[in-house]
């Protein structure tokens, strides 16, 4: 399952990502033609934006998932994003669930760098595994 999710990182990292300004959008519901949501249902407040809000559009291709994954069903690129630890340790996580296998730890002060979100985890390479944390527990820097 990790080489799934590395590969489709690199697959959709090699490919241009487009980024764009809601316009007049309500979480949930369909855009219509101003959607920047692949699937044309907003996702405004998903995930971290900038200032003016914007949302990484991603280009993640279904066929690439087993039926019955229950792991970042519709993870947003973060393109390397570098977040700060702010607690005194983060458990390291196989998939976004507190279930997840433990990987290892992080500890405050520690900075990763970002490739995919996906509700409240972050996804980042740890050993050359594609690993998830518990997002509540960094910030941007």
């Amino acid at each position: 399952m990790n080489r799934l999710w590395i590969l489709l990182l690199v697959f959709v990292l090699g490919h241009p990502i487009s980024i764009a300004n809601a316009k007049n959008c309500k979480k949930g519901q369909p855009c219509g033609n101003s959607c920047i949501s692949w699937n044309k249902t907003c996702r405004i407040g998903s995930a971290n934006t900038s200032a003016s809000t914007r949302t990484v559009v991603s280009q993640e291709k279904s066929h690439l998932q087993s039926p019955n994954a229950d792991i970042a069903s519709n993870p947003v690129l973060e393109n390397g994003q570098l977040y700060e630890v702010t607690i005194d340790k983060l458990n390291i996580r196989n998939k976004p669930k507190k279930n997840g296998e433990l990987l290892g730890v992080l500890s405050k002060g520690e900075r990763i760098s970002v490739l995919a979100a996906s509700g409240d985890w972050k996804a980042f390479l740890y050993q050359d595994k594609l690993a998830w944390v518990f997002s509540k527990h960094l910030k941007a820097v």
